[in-house]
């Protein structure tokens, strides 16, 4: 394993002029973010992925950046429109109240959080409704 920095600057082969970045210690051109991070939603049902959790948003998901950004990006919904781009939890934007925010976002919580503990979560575990708390959204 090795930092982004370490990376060495080797030519491509078709056209020397250029290079691009390899490892290292293999010359791998792939790489994946192994960062342990969260994944949060906003009232508003954005989801957003990062190193820590904001102190106004809900916490719904943590696990490797690589497998985190897939494993949300399968599950949530796809923002059309002006939210275009963005990830949102399915049934948050359309609720009128906050009651009926707070219970789109446990309903699919407890959908994602049945794959929990299994091969194909590759370690990407969310949370619960009772984890969350109902202080949500």
């Amino acid at each position: 394993m090795h930092n982004e920095s370490e990376r060495i600057s080797v030519p491509y082969k078709s056209d020397p002029s250029m290079s691009e970045l390899v490892c290292p210690k293999c010359r791998c051109k792939s790489f994946f973010d192994m960062t342990p991070s969260f994944a949060w939603a906003w009232a508003s049902g954005f989801i957003e992925i990062g190193d820590t959790v904001p102190d106004d948003a809900i916490k719904i998901a943590e696990g490797v950046q690589c497998r985190l950004k897939n494993q949300v990006g399968v599950l949530a919904r796809h923002g059309q429109g002006r939210s275009a781009g963005r990830l949102l939890v399915p049934g948050v934007p359309e609720a009128d109240t906050q009651e009926a925010k707070g219970d789109a976002l446990a309903k699919w919580l407890e959908w994602c959080a049945r794959g929990n503990g299994t091969k194909h979560r590759n370690g990407v575990v969310f949370m619960t409704a009772k984890g969350v708390g109902h202080e949500v959204v």
